[in-house]
């Protein structure tokens, strides 16, 4: 039976607070041990600012790995101070078939695929696409190990416990599920930076919401969330071999929403939502 939550809305806030401050402190260290001397030679202020952005965005995927261990900590002394433990606080002590998540890893391969190439296709404003390439472009740096540990497994792993495990959670105990569904993907998407990054995460947060929603674990959505991560990798060596090929640039844009659509029905036709 799932634990009862005590002052929801406050939990949310101590969420998004872990979240959001976790991040900002160790992106500070970071640029303390990368920078400290950059701000001894008499910068400016303007000058000091758009150094220490080069130095995070150098060191992203090194920030996005330490600070997702500080919000697991955070969310282990939240559960021990409720007198719960780690996995039913998080709800990631709850199991899924085999089939399901199966079919939520062929589901963020292709939304990886369909939202890359729907992204590309429309004509956004110039200054909204360059400030999500170059937010895209500090994910990939000169550390495949620590980009794939920090992208592909950490934060698929903190944000699904947070938004689609105790923010959800907190959220069902005074709305409908499906309302859940949709505040907690408004607020999974109002975490990435770029205007077009909080757009189509919001849109994805929707859908691996509808995940959790029917499927009643966490695990479909972790995997679904590292395969979509995973797969912006598998994106850029498709991009570069076969962007001008238009031909098959529409076959995988419709392949890959085919693929999600019908890995989206399968879950649903194996699962019974709890009410």
């Amino acid at each position: 039976m799932k634990e009862p939550r005590k002052n929801p809305f406050f939990l949310i806030i101590i969420c998004m607070l872990l979240l959001l401050l976790s991040q900002t402190a160790v992106s500070f260290v970071v640029v303390f041990l990368n920078g400290g001397s950059l701000f001894q030679d008499g910068m400016t202020v303007e000058q000091a600012d758009a150094a220490m952005l080069d130095i995070m965005f150098a060191h992203q995927t090194e920030i996005l790995l330490i600070s997702g261990f500080v919000v697991l900590l955070g969310l282990w002394l939240m559960a021990k101070l409720r007198k719960s433990t780690f996995g039913a606080f998080t709800g990631i002590a709850r199991p899924a078939k085999t089939p399901v998540l199966v079919l939520a890893l062929a589901a963020g391969v292709a939304m990886s695929f369909w939202a890359t190439i729907a992204i590309n296709m429309i004509p956004w404003p110039e200054a909204m696409v360059e400030s999500y390439v170059e937010s895209s472009a500090s994910l990939t740096s000169q550390q495949p190990v620590i980009d794939f540990l920090a992208v592909v497994l950490m934060a698929p792993l903190v944000e699904e416990l947070l938004f689609r495990g105790v923010i959800y959670d907190a959220l069902c105990a005074f709305v409908p599920a499906g309302a859940a569904v949709v505040f907690q993907a408004m607020l999974f998407g109002s975490t990435h930076g770029t205007l077009l990054w909080i757009l189509y995460s919001t849109l994805i947060g929707c859908v691996l919401g509808y995940v959790r929603k029917r499927t009643d674990s966490l695990w479909p959505c972790i995997l679904m969330h590292s395969a979509f991560n995973g797969s912006s990798y598998l994106f850029t060596w498709f991009a570069e071999r076969y962007s001008q090929d238009s031909a098959t640039v529409t076959f995988v844009f419709l392949g890959s929403a085919f693929v999600l659509l019908l890995s989206l029905y399968g879950i649903s036709f194996r699962t019974t939502p709890k009410e």
